[in-house]
C-alpha cells in the first residue's frame, strides 16, 4: 500500500501525480460520442506563488501549497481526479459535470482560498492567498484529455491576465494564439490585482 501511494501521489499535497492522474483520466473517454458522458476540467493556479516564495521562504511556498490543495481535496467527489500537475498548479477532472456546475464548483473553490486564508499558514497570519481558475468542458469538443486540459489551461492564462483571484470559462471562439474571448464570474474586489 505504501509503495503504491508513493507511485501515484505528489509527496507533499497527497493530490495524484502526473502518471497517475492520466492513467485514471483515459477512464473518462473523452471524445467518444456513444458515451455521451460531459467531462468538466478545471485548471487552477496560486496567485503570485513566486512572490510568496520570495518573502517569507520555500517552507512558507510549500504551506501555501499543502493549504491550497486541501481547499481543492475538500471540494472534490470520489470520482473525480485531481492532480498536483506543477508547481503550484492543480487540474482536476470531473466525470458527469456540465460546464454550468464546473464554473460553479470553480468559484466555490476560489472564494473558500480566499475567506480560510487568514491564519491556515503558521507563523504568517497576514499572508494573502488567491488562485485564478480557468474552466473547460467536453462540450467544446476536445478529441482527448490533453485538449480538453490545453482548452482549461486557456482560460486559467485569460484570468491570470484579467487580474487573477478569478474564475475564467473558456470559450471555443477565441482563436489559436490570441488571448480566448471568456466569461469570467463576478469575483471579491479584495485582493483583485495583487
Amino acid at each position: 500500500v505504501e509503495l503504491e501511494i508513493l507511485a501515484t501521489q505528489d509527496p507533499l499535497t497527497g493530490c495524484l501525480n502526473r502518471r497517475a492522474f492520466f492513467s485514471r483520466a483515459e477512464k473518462f473517454r473523452i471524445g467518444d460520442p456513444d458515451t455521451g458522458q460531459q467531462v468538466a476540467c478545471i485548471m487552477a493556479d496560486i496567485d503570485k506563488f513566486k512572490s510568496i516564495n520570495d518573502t517569507w521562504g520555500h517552507a512558507v511556498g510549500d504551506q501555501v501549497i499543502k493549504y491550497f490543495s486541501g481547499v481543492l481535496k475538500g471540494m472534490v467527489r470520489g470520482d473525480d481526479a485531481l492532480c498536483r500537475y506543477g508547481g503550484e498548479e492543480f487540474c482536476i477532472l470531473l466525470p458527469r459535470c456540465d460546464i454550468d456546475n464546473a464554473v460553479l464548483i470553480a468559484e466555490r473553490m476560489r472564494s473558500r482560498v480566499v475567506d480560510g486564508a487568514a491564519g491556515a499558514i503558521e507563523g504568517v497570519p497576514e499572508i494573502w492567498i488567491a488562485g485564478s481558475f480557468g474552466v473547460s468542458s467536453s462540450i467544446y469538443e476536445a478529441h482527448d484529455i490533453e485538449e480538453l486540459i490545453g482548452q482549461a489551461d486557456a482560460a486559467l492564462y485569460a484570468a491570470k491576465e484579467g487580474g487573477r483571484n478569478r474564475v475564467v470559462r473558456y470559450n471555443p471562439a477565441g482563436e489559436r494564439g490570441a488571448l480566448p474571448e471568456v466569461e469570467q464570474t463576478a469575483n471579491q474586489a479584495t485582493g483583485v490585482g495583487r
